[in-house]
């Protein structure tokens, strides 16, 4: 690996010899793809810390079950230029997915200098973190921006805005769920769901750390949450093998629902993982309004705020029919209601002839 400047953390000798042979190889096959084009790669997050976990357990029944941190690596490319030329992330990002010689689930992203630079400028935490604690495994004479301080005010701002515009996305694609799942679409039901989710983890991570990972893949999310609230493992579970199963199910969803031939969801597992996202939302909600009153406890945010759409609610959903539905009643109410008067019509008018023929007989026997 190129030796880094000497103001950065280099040192990777609290890392696994494993991991650390693993990362050299993974940083070789992002040289493959465009070295020209990258100016930092930091190791982040648990391997970078010190905190990872290798656990690896069998029980009585000698079944293994085995856990293993990710290995978290930040890509820095020099411009944007970089970034779109031939789309050079997916390049490497798929090398090192696909590399026989990697037996750990590396996690990569991407940035460019100018961006991490006006991140750390904005003070964003996730990068900070990443620069604080990150390890340094290539550089190419690279000058970060000193990071300015935001005010609490400041924050404030940023995080009222996050929670106003991501929210409301997070409202339309519940909308959209609603009226699928009423209808019975199913496979577009659970796609939906899926957006409602990424984007209220998204909601949550910009409104707290003021950054949100470029992933559509439910578990990274629901990972990084973790390690801000360690609470978010009961709201999605995965304490049992069908809770797992269901969550892997629910990840792939946005993919397959689409893409897959025959794709099928069941009612009984699209109602488990509605359920797990009604008290997310709810649980997102309340965390985000919390979090904004933090910043300046006298200038409460939350007491203004009325929730611009009710939350998921599994019950209410299956009770409330979709307007097309009460229309199509009303229609068919009316078309009743057309029925029974022909027929109160028709009576009347049997009865009146039934009248002017007596009254006829009456003057035809000269006693009317």
């Amino acid at each position: 690996m190129t030796a880094p400047s000497t103001e950065f953390n280099t040192s990777l000798d609290h890392v696994p010899a494993n991991i650390q042979a693993e990362l050299e190889t993974a940083v070789k096959l992002i040289h493959q793809t465009c070295k020209k084009d990258v100016a930092m790669i930091w190791l982040f997050g648990s391997y970078a810390r010190g905190d990872f976990i290798n656990d690896r357990r069998i029980d009585s029944n000698g079944a293994v079950s085995e856990y293993n941190s990710d290995v978290d690596v930040l890509v820095v490319l020099r411009s944007k230029e970089s970034a779109k030329k031939s789309n050079l992330h997916k390049k490497f990002i798929g090398l090192i997915e696909e590399s026989p010689e990697l037996t750990s689930t590396f996690h990569v992203i991407y940035e460019t200098l100018d961006s991490l630079n006006k991140s750390l400028n904005r003070s964003e935490y996730f990068y900070l973190d990443v620069v604080n604690e990150g390890v340094v495994l290539f550089e190419d004479n690279v000058k970060l921006a000193q990071p300015q301080q935001l005010s609490p005010a400041q924050r404030r701002e940023i995080s009222i805005n996050y929670f106003e515009r991501f929210y409301q996305k997070a409202v339309e694609s519940q909308q959209t769920f609603e009226y699928l799942y009423q209808k019975g679409a199913l496979s577009g039901a659970i796609f939906s769901l899926h957006q409602m989710t990424e984007r209220l983890f998204g909601l949550y991570l910009l409104v707290t750390t003021h950054y949100k990972p470029r992933t559509h893949k439910l578990y990274e999310l629901r990972s990084r949450v973790a390690t801000l609230a360690p609470e978010i493992k009961s709201i999605f579970p995965s304490d049992t093998k069908e809770d797992r199963k269901h969550f892997a199910f629910f990840g792939d969803s946005y993919i397959d629902s689409r893409y897959k031939p025959n794709y099928e969801v069941s009612k009984e597992v699209l109602d488990i993982l509605t359920h797990w996202v009604a008290n997310f939302q709810q649980w997102v909600y309340q965390q985000s309004l919390n979090t904004i009153d933090g910043f300046i406890p006298e200038q409460n945010y939350s007491n203004s705020q009325k929730l611009p759409y009710r939350f998921l609610d599994l019950d209410t959903l299956k009770d409330t029919p979709l307007p097309e539905v009460l229309v199509l009643q009303q229609e068919e109410l009316l078309a009743e209601k057309e029925v029974e008067l022909e027929r109160e019509r028709a009576e009347k008018e049997a009865a009146q002839k039934q009248l002017e023929e007596a009254l006829k007989k009456l003057r035809d026997a000269g006693l009317e």
